[in-house]
């Protein structure tokens, strides 16, 4: 008795589902199988990923935002804060861009002209702000872009002693070619910035 109970309530229940069913609606699934069944995937599934993948983006924040956010999350040292800003400004093609949405593709597309020595800072510095990202929800867990990337081990050398001839030779150079360089050589220059930590210095 209960077992025929249950089936009277399923048809019942499956009754007002299609009655819910509009044509519109019945067209649009439709169409849907139509998509999927070639691909051999599970319709609920596709709808559940992409439902899935909604939510992220919606809970996501734009790049700049995010950057910013983790520059105002604790004090930190003058010149630190310098080199995290110039980074931040180098690259604003970034700026408008969901912090879900960048791939490690885009981040070594944009870091292939530089060299080894070059790049790993600004990976560092990259990864630490997504990882913010991923402790505030703006990206999934596992989904820093950075830890898809390769970092260098280079072999360590002695410290070189850059003659001033050389270094004015250089920041004229960055001030007549390439004025993204100059920020990146007067403070590696004049405050002491080197990516394995060491000071430079300059006679």
């Amino acid at each position: 008795m209960l077992d025929a109970q249950r089936l009277q309530r399923r048809s019942d229940n499956f009754g007002l589902s299609l009655n819910a069913l509009t044509p519109a609606r019945i067209a649009l699934a439709s169409e849907a199988f139509n998509l999927v069944d070639p691909l051999a995937l599970d319709l609920l599934s596709v709808i559940r990923d992409g439902l899935f993948v909604h939510e992220q983006r919606t809970a996501s924040i734009p790049f700049l935002e995010l950057f910013n956010l983790y520059l105002g999350f604790k004090p930190r040292d003058p010149e630190y804060r310098k080199a995290l800003e110039w980074i931040r400004d180098r690259y604003p093609q970034f700026y408008k861009r969901l912090v879900c949405d960048i791939t490690a593709g885009d981040l070594e597309r944009l870091l292939k002209p530089l060299s080894i020595g070059a790049r790993q800072p600004i990976m560092r510095y990259w990864r630490a702000v997504f990882n913010l990202g991923e402790k505030r929800g703006f990206l999934p867990r596992g989904g820093n872009p950075i830890n898809a990337m390769h970092f260098v081990c280079a072999p360590r050398k002695e410290v070189e002693i850059i003659n001033n001839e050389h270094v004015a030779k250089m920041l004229e150079h960055a001030l007549e070619n390439d004025l993204e360089l100059l920020p990146f050589l007067v403070l590696g220059f004049f405050c002491g910035i080197r990516p394995d930590g060491k000071p430079s210095q300059v006679l």
